[in-house]
């Protein structure tokens, strides 16, 4: 920092965000040591039964968790759909040490001039190799010629669960409720699966998407609100 006398005038702006950027570095190679030593080692006393509706036809998983616990523990009650199905870690996995911690982007004139990127997880998710091709046709099979005998119940189902939508992975968000077109015949739903209350994710999704875009899909059925099964109680009653 400099300073006049007694008043400081300016500080090296540079060096305090590298300061800092160093820190979340190091968090992020402590917090992945945790994942990893704690996290990853749970296992269930019994394996899982099967809980909503997740038994029909699975194309694609993307987690946005950093531990193996979706992988690990749920297969069991999926009987052997998920075993064909590559579970992508959008943020990465602390198995593999490419974690991801950031912010969706920069402020325009505020923060950008200073071009510290390694705070931006999109800029992160590209140095560490993360499974960032979200949506990807060649997984979800999607195209915009359905098959001649296109029915009904070839529609596409994206379920959304244990993610509170915030806006820091709002561009995750805007790339779903971009699948929906004339071309695509209108063929996806996504149903949100929430915890005690849709009120707060309804909130971040109108923040993002803007309320008359919500308001229309939720109109037209594409976009559902449903509590999240109770496994707890799905598994008891299994027992």
């Amino acid at each position: 920092m400099s300073r006049n006398s007694t008043v400081y005038t300016s500080f090296n702006e540079i060096e305090i965000y590298n300061k800092i950027l160093k820190d979340l570095e190091l968090f992020s190679k402590i917090f992945t040591i945790y994942i990893n030593l704690v996290i990853n080692q749970l296992k269930p006393t019994k394996p899982l039964d099967a809980f909503g509706n997740l038994k029909k036809e699975i194309d694609a998983v993307y987690t946005f968790n950093y531990s193996d616990t979706f992988e690990r523990l749920y297969p069991n009650s999926l009987e052997s759909q998920l075993n064909q199905v590559e579970v992508q870690y959008i943020h990465g996995s602390a198995e593999r040490k490419n974690i991801v911690l950031g912010i969706s982007d920069l402020d325009e004139g505020k923060l950008k001039k200073y071009k510290i990127y390694g705070f931006v997880k999109t800029f992160q998710k590209l140095v560490s190799n993360t499974d960032y091709m979200f949506l990807d046709n060649s997984d979800v099979k999607l195209t915009s010629k359905p098959p001649i005998n296109y029915l009904l119940q070839n529609d596409y189902e994206i379920i959304i669960w244990g993610h509170s939508l915030d806006s820091s992975d709002g561009e995750y968000i805007r790339e779903m409720f971009n699948l929906n077109s004339d071309n695509l015949l209108n063929r996806v739903t996504i149903k949100i699966w929430y915890h005690g209350s849709q009120h707060m994710q309804l909130a971040n999704l109108m923040h993002i998407m803007g309320k008359d875009i919500i308001q229309e899909w939720m109109k037209k059925g594409w976009l559902v609100f449903e509590a999240a099964p109770d496994i707890y109680a799905e598994n008891k009653k299994a027992e």
